[in-house]
Formats: structure tokens, sequence, C-alpha cells
């Protein structure tokens, strides 16, 4: 956080600047990471004897006067609504008796969806893997809107992955929920996001334009069908020499089926493809 030292945790508390954090029954052992809204550490729930995350909002410097506790309890109380494998688990919150809130949650051990891990992942071989934390990431976004829950602030710092499985952390502007602004920046980083994922998915059709989405609460939705529209051209693609014009035609149909609603018309970029592929229908 802006004007803040790194935090020094020893003897199972946590220093952040001048200000002590300490619990009775969690002993902090460790920083996990911090961004631009709080910190977040490791420690032992002792009563549980279960690792466990915990995450404080100080005062933002570089904001004097904003009520920070009402947004950071907002943001708690809707998180703690959230049930999802796909999303880290709420515990419980607090006031520290410096008046600023906590929440105790699942400790997930993985590791952030930088860019150098997404690299690690990366090329034909990791393809169908990145698709995986894809979809996990989809589940989880979807089940969150279910609730009227926005991210705001999808990025690979913001999701944790182990080999075949990923879970979204810090929906730091959720306590906007419902906000046109808000909607539209959760529409405008979801579609981002994929791109910085999958970015093999733009050989095959454009994303979506964001921008003139007349509905951007539903843009989780219609970037999956992009996902999804791409994975199968270019399982397609592998496949399209030993189709005969039959089954060429069947495939084409049914993709078109899938993939074209009432907010969105894949057909016109699933042409492009074909006419860029040199395959006509």
């Amino acid at each position: 956080m802006k004007g803040y030292p790194e935090p020094v945790v020893s003897g199972g508390v946590a220093k952040v600047r001048d200000t002590i954090i300490s619990f009775d029954d969690i002993r902090l052992d460790r920083v996990l990471g911090s961004g631009a809204n709080g910190f977040v550490f490791g420690g032992e729930d002792l009563l549980l004897k279960r690792r466990v995350a915990v995450k404080i909002w100080p005062p933002r410097l570089d904001r004097p006067g904003k009520d920070r506790a009402i947004q950071a309890l907002a943001e708690a109380q809707k998180l703690a609504q959230l049930k999802s494998d796909n999303i880290v688990t709420i515990y419980r919150a607090g006031w520290l008796d410096t008046s600023w809130i906590y929440i105790v949650m699942e400790y997930v051990d993985a590791v952030p969806l930088t860019d150098e891990v997404r690299a690690e992942y990366g090329g034909a071989g990791g393809f169908a893997l990145r698709c995986g934390f894809w979809s996990n990431v989809y589940f989880g976004l979807d089940a969150a809107e279910r609730e009227g829950v926005y991210h705001g602030d999808l990025h690979g710092g913001n999701v944790l992955v182990r080999p075949f499985h990923a879970k979204i952390i810090d929906f730091g502007t959720s306590a906007l929920a419902g906000k046109s602004h808000s909607l539209r920046r959760h529409a405008r980083m979801v579609n981002e996001f994929a791109k910085w994922l999958l970015p093999e998915l733009t050989e095959y059709i454009a994303p979506l334009d964001i921008r003139k989405l007349s509905q951007p609460k539903f843009a989780t939705f219609l970037v999956g069908e992009w996902v999804d529209t791409c994975r199968d051209l270019q399982t397609l693609e592998k496949e399209i020499s030993a189709l005969n014009e039959k089954d060429l035609a069947w495939r084409l149909t049914r993709l078109a089926k899938n993939y074209s609603t009432n907010l969105a018309d894949l057909n016109g970029p699933i042409a492009m493809w074909l006419g860029n592929s040199g395959v006509s229908r």
C-alpha cells in the first residue's frame, strides 16, 4: 500500500508501520501479500489447528478522509455470502483495536497466477491447462454474480493457482456492486483477463467489444462464449483435413447454434475465421 513500509511479522504478531496487529487465537507468521487496499498475513488458528490467511484494511494514506471501515465491512459481508470451490472461503470478520477491519479466510497453498507463472504453462501443451484455470475463474465469477457481487479487479495477482485448480481472491470493488461504472469496469477486466491468460484465442476470432455491451452484467457469460468458440475452432482446425463436406457443415452448424445468443452473434466472427482459413461452408 502507498505510504506504508513492508509489514514485519515476529513472535506471532505483525507490525504495520507503527501499529501492532495481534490476535488471541491466531499466531501470525508471514506476509502473504499486499495491494492497494490492504495486507494479507499467513498464520495458524491455534484453536482449530489449521492454516488461515488474515487480511486487514489500514487507512489509505493517499486518500485521507475516506471511510475505509465501511467499505471493508461491506466487502467482507458480500464475500461471506459466496459459496464456491473457486472463491476463497471467509471464516469470520471483526474490528481491531485500531478500528481497522480484518477478515480471517481460507489459506490456499498456491501461487498467484502472475506473468511468470502463466509463462510456465505456456505453449501448445499448456493451453488446455490454462483453459482449465479460465473455467475455474468463470465458475467463481458466475457464482459471485448470482449474488450481485462483481470483482472489478480481476488480474493474475488476484487468482491463486496450483496444478489443475484456481481460486479467486480479493474482490476489491465488491462493495460497489450494482453501480454502472463498477459493472463496466468488471466487464472490461474479465475480458482483458481472458486475453492475457489465453493469448492464442485472438488467432481465431477477436474478442467482443465490451465497450458496446448494453448489459455489462452479462460480460462473464459472453467472454465465456468467446473462449469456448475459439477453443472449438482450434479443435476443428486440427481435424478439418479429415472431414468431408457434410461433416464440416454439421460441425459449423453446431458451432453457430451453440454460440449465438440474444446478446451477441458469433456467426460473423466464425465466418471470418473460415474465410481466413481458406475454408468455405
